[in-house]
């Protein structure tokens, strides 16, 4: 059997890993039990079944030990476990939303500059040159004349013609010849019926594209029955139907501001069946004008076709 300093040595270095009321209480039971100890000690006349008792008390303290140990190393599991599992849980949780986010940024349309590039696909009348070419060396700032195929012209994909069967209006409320809707019907061949015909003057269409929308190209045809340059041709984009915000002009041949609107540094060119192209460069507008006064053939305003090609809005 231990010695008495041994005893109290024991109980002084308990460190169960419960709660402090716990170790508490099996310190103080313990205590008692040293008391009763050295008083059962003095009792030189101790009969045997108090002994057989005290044995049992001894046992008891011993029992109350282990059960305390017991239950620190049952706390200490179960909250080992649920920490565990709650780091566990975290942690998938935490893998989940990784996930999720990956998943919705591969939904996330592309922005319209990460888009592959394709040739412009559009269609061309007939060549139709139904008379001798006229004499074109009074035309200034005339470009050489190219009959040879336009090069491909590269435009993300998806570009579309936005104004196909859209109204028009325009600054000649009356045209002489047709109607303004011919502009955007399609039909876009050298033949009487396929043109208007606007009257003298700087005279202009304006096409609404129905919203705000990136634009690409812009393909238009004068009249070309035979070689001709247009004068003060102009194509501007805007936000607004009055062109009063974020006006921006895209071509012009103006070069002595006659039509009020800037000098400009494009060069006059010939009417052909591939007609005009302008680069937009991906401008975000809603509307679209253009602008003439006369031709090297007469005074008039003559508009075929025009087309706007860029990117719908997506829907909402």
């Amino acid at each position: 059997m231990k010695s008495e300093n041994n005893i109290e040595q024991s109980i002084t270095n308990m460190k169960f890993k419960t709660s402090p009321a716990l170790d508490e209480r099996i310190l103080s039971a313990a205590e008692q039990e040293l008391i009763q100890i050295n008083n059962t000690r003095e009792d030189k006349n101790q009969s045997p079944r108090e002994k057989v008792r005290f044995i049992m008390k001894l046992n008891w303290i011993k029992y109350t030990a282990a059960a305390a140990a017991l239950i620190a190393i049952i706390v200490g599991v179960h909250f080992g476990y649920k920490r565990t599992s709650l780091e566990s849980d975290k942690s998938l949780t935490q893998k989940a939303t990784s996930e999720t986010k990956i998943a919705n940024q591969d939904e996330t349309p592309k922005p319209e500059s990460s888009r592959k590039m394709v040739p412009l696909d559009f269609q061309l009348p007939k060549p139709c040159f139904i008379s001798t070419p006229p004499n074109l060396s009074g035309i200034p700032r005339l470009e050489k004349p190219s009959y040879e195929p336009r090069p491909p012209f590269l435009v993300p994909v998806g570009t579309v013609n936005l104004v196909r069967g859209r109204p028009v209006s325009s600054s000649n409320e009356n045209p002489t010849i047709g109607e303004i809707d011919y502009i955007t019907d399609g039909d876009k061949e050298a033949v009487d019926g396929s043109y208007v015909e606007l009257a003298p003057g700087l005279q202009y269409i304006t096409l609404d594209l129905g919203d705000l929308c990136p634009i690409y190209a812009i393909l238009f045809w004068h009249e070309h029955m035979f070689p001709r340059a247009y004068y003060d041709v102009i194509v501007q984009i805007a936000d607004d139907a009055d062109f009063t915000q974020n006006v921006r002009t895209l071509f012009n041949n103006d070069f002595d501001n006659s039509a009020g609107l800037g000098v400009g540094t494009d060069m006059n060119y010939i009417e052909t069946y591939q007609g005009k192209l302008v680069d937009a460069k991906g401008a975000i507008a809603r509307y679209v004008r253009l602008y003439s006064n006369g031709s090297s053939a007469n005074d008039m305003n003559n508009y075929t076709e025009v087309e706007v090609y860029g990117l719908p809005v997506r829907e909402k």
